[in-house]
């Protein structure tokens, strides 16, 4: 198993909570839509699975996700609702409630295994807050405090993404100094 499969794996993760957090919509359809993520994601956790077995739990997971997203993306492309399915609608934020808990602690432990403790540290607390503003924001229903959160759950995304970009340098770099010693 490639080092760099692990590392482009990183990068995917990283890429796909950027498609799923921002839309760009042109009337009820996003240009930019969630599937997408959950694809990059499905292709990433065969990498990380090599690394860390238990991330084999989030292949169901993902596909469930990735799939709702696709059926809400073509619901929305034909004008139609999805605001009425709130049952669906609770149970899919558990399923990434879920998802999010495990792909980052699955990483974190593969970092800190590599021996970047401070950068696991990091991912395990971001992990956490995540957690706690997806939760909020499927339980809230209050407007303005669900654009506070979402707002939130935007900058944790972000911050989630430098680490793991963090991360794929920190990987390259040693990466790299192998191939150089070799």
């Amino acid at each position: 198993m490639s080092q760099k499969n692990y590392i482009r794996a990183i990068y995917k993760i990283a890429v796909a909570n950027v498609l799923i957090i921002f839309n760009l919509n042109i009337g009820t359809v996003n240009l930019i839509p969630n599937w997408l993520g959950y694809l990059l994601f499905y292709d990433a956790i065969h990498v990380i699975v090599q690394y860390e077995e238990s991330a084999q739990l989030l292949k169901p997971f993902v596909k469930i996700l990735g799939i709702y997203e696709l059926i809400a993306w073509v619901l929305a492309c034909l004008a139609i609702s999805t605001d009425s399915y709130s049952i669906i609608y609770i149970l899919m934020h558990i399923i990434e409630v879920y998802f999010y808990f495990q792909l980052l602690t699955n990483i974190s432990h593969i970092a800190f295994m590599h021996h970047y403790d401070q950068l696991a540290n990091q991912l395990k607390t971001l992990r956490t807050l995540k957690l706690i503003s997806i939760t909020l924001f499927a339980l809230s229903w209050n407007e303005y405090f669900k654009i506070g959160i979402n707002i939130l759950n935007i900058i944790l995304t972000l911050w989630v993404c430098v680490v793991l970009l963090q991360y794929v340098y920190l990987e390259k770099s040693e990466d790299q100094k192998k191939e150089l010693a070799d």
